[in-house]
């Protein structure tokens, strides 16, 4: 069915029901899984300020790895078959694109909004530019 699949998260809850049906869907499929987490383009921070914004970024998408990881073995998956992709500075949309294309990917996989506010406007545009722009199938997630 699929031999690539990636899955973009930025952490909320509705992208980890998103990773949820990844998950199953590569074991199902015995395909390759990358987990991409993209942290927004920052402006108008100082040296500091992006030191922590990246050092706050890359614990987020960690802790998100983990959880994720953790739903492979109850599928009956390789933990070698998920790998694991943190991009920064980029347009998100932009970032997830250029992995799936890098990924070989056949499907790429995400949740329809983030956290809450602004990043629910935020990652309810990503989703639409990567329904749109992508080359492969998209499934989108609530």
């Amino acid at each position: 069915m699929f031999t690539s699949i990636l899955l973009a998260t930025d952490a909320s809850e509705c992208s980890m029901a998103a990773a949820a049906k990844a998950v199953e869907l590569a074991a199902s499929s015995k395909a390759q899984l990358t987990v991409v987490y993209v942290s927004a383009p920052y402006f108008y921070l100082d040296k500091a300020e992006k030191a922590e914004f990246n050092k706050r970024s890359e614990e987020t998408a960690n802790k998100a790895f983990e959880q994720i990881k953790a739903m492979v073995p109850k599928r009956k998956m390789s933990a070698d078959s998920v790998h694991t992709v943190i991009k920064q500075g980029k347009r998100p949309s932009t970032a997830i694109l250029d992995v799936a294309k890098a990924a070989h990917a056949d499907l790429i996989i995400m949740g329809s909004h983030g956290h809450s506010g602004l990043n629910r406007l935020m990652l309810g545009s990503v989703a639409n530019e990567v329904v749109t722009q992508a080359k492969c199938a998209v499934l989108i997630t609530k």
